[in-house]
């Protein structure tokens, strides 16, 4: 409560309760006070009451932040990124963690993480079996003899042996790493 019409000789002293979000915190005041609010990095610990200011405390960095300036607590950090996000900013006490999207032949295959890995290659002799994405690597299978053959570290996939034509004959066997030639 404030004082609100002091005592006179003809009248006694009148108080009056504080407004919604101020406070008195001690008898005899002629106004009340607006709680106080918390700065970027704090939040609400205590309420505010009619009789005491508002508590601010620090937020846990990787726990909790608040970004603005009013008398709300501080907020959860969100969930770590995705598969096929990654972190581009850790939590602090004034911003939540924020992910990104892997680029094109980059993935994350958990949650979590602070970069994307690069798709893996398939060795000379191994070719794509399965595409990756930006949750999972690039899957690699052998090349099959006399069928297909990769002659280079590539993501591609096994390329198809050469067929001779009819008026052509084999000079070089295929191998899983090299074509067949024909002449």
């Amino acid at each position: 409560q404030h004082t609100a019409k002091a005592a006179t000789a003809s009248s006694d002293l009148v108080c009056a309760a504080c407004a919604a979000g101020t406070f008195t915190d001690s008898a005899g005041q002629s106004s009340c006070a607006a709680w106080r609010t918390c700065a970027a990095g704090t939040g609400q610990s205590i309420a505010g009451s009619a009789a005491a200011d508002r508590q601010c405390a620090a937020c846990v960095v990787g726990s909790t932040f608040s970004s603005v300036d009013n008398g709300d607590a501080c907020a959860p950090v969100s969930a770590p990124c995705v598969s096929g996000l990654y972190t581009t900013a850790v939590a602090t006490a004034s911003a939540d963690r924020t992910c990104g999207a892997c680029a094109a032949g980059k993935f994350t295959a958990s949650a979590g993480r602070m970069s994307c890995a690069t798709w893996a290659t398939c060795a000379a002799g191994h070719g794509q079996s399965v595409a990756g994405s930006a949750t999972a690597d690039r899957q690699c299978a052998p090349c099959t003899q006399d069928a297909t053959f990769s002659g280079a570290d590539s993501g591609d996939a096994c390329s198809t042996v050469t067929t001779c034509s009819s008026n052509e004959y084999e000079t070089a066997k295929p191998t899983l790493t090299t074509d067949r030639t024909c002449r």
